[in-house]
């Protein structure tokens, strides 16, 4: 008996699949583009203008839509390949600039208290998903694949795989044809 799809070709796969899809949603939120190809709804000029206050690194993005420091765009996607299955999502980790924030604050409020030692920061709520689905809009598509993409990609992880299967079968045919027996 032999496996047409061993598991570890499965999951190698599956890994670069991971890979890609994180990179293409990553380059559509830097370029600022949605699925079908248009470009992000406009922030509100309140947004924009209290973004700019912020100044450092983050005036800069001002205009743009899920990008204050990157940290979003470098962390929010993730993807778990477990047994024969793939599930790319957005992680509902805790997110990064919050977590910054919170230990500041704890660091501030123990030197008013007089203490030499910061206490563990208070975790914020917020998440990445969270982050995801406030700005999600009826109207507009931020995350998935096009029709293109569904064939580019996952079409073309299923390619992969395929011809790994055929491979697998022909040797394993010919061990048969040359032996008599299966391994």
């Amino acid at each position: 008996m032999f496996e047409i799809l061993p598991k570890e070709n499965i999951k190698s796969v599956f890994e670069k699949l991971g890979r890609d899809l994180k990179q293409l949603h990553q380059e559509r939120m830097r370029n600022q583009i949605g699925v079908d190809g248009s470009p992000y709804p406009a922030l509100k000029p309140a947004t924009i203008e209290q973004k700019r206050r912020m100044g450092g690194g983050i005036e800069a993005n001002a205009e743009q839509r899920m990008i204050r420091t990157g940290d979003f765009q470098k962390q929010a996607f993730e993807w778990e390949v477990k047994d024969n299955s793939f599930t790319f999502f957005v992680s509902k980790k805790p997110h990064k600039q919050l977590k910054i924030k919170a230990k500041k604050q704890a660091r501030i409020t123990n030197k008013k208290k007089g203490w030499n030692v910061s206490a563990p920061p208070k975790m914020s709520k917020v998440s990445y998903k969270d982050i995801a689905l406030y700005n999600m809009n009826e109207k507009f598509n931020f995350f998935g694949l096009n029709d293109r993409e569904v064939k580019e990609y996952v079409g073309g992880a299923f390619n992969k795989l395929r011809a790994i299967a055929e491979k697998n079968i022909k040797t394993e045919l010919k061990n048969i044809l040359q032996n008599g027996k299966n391994k």
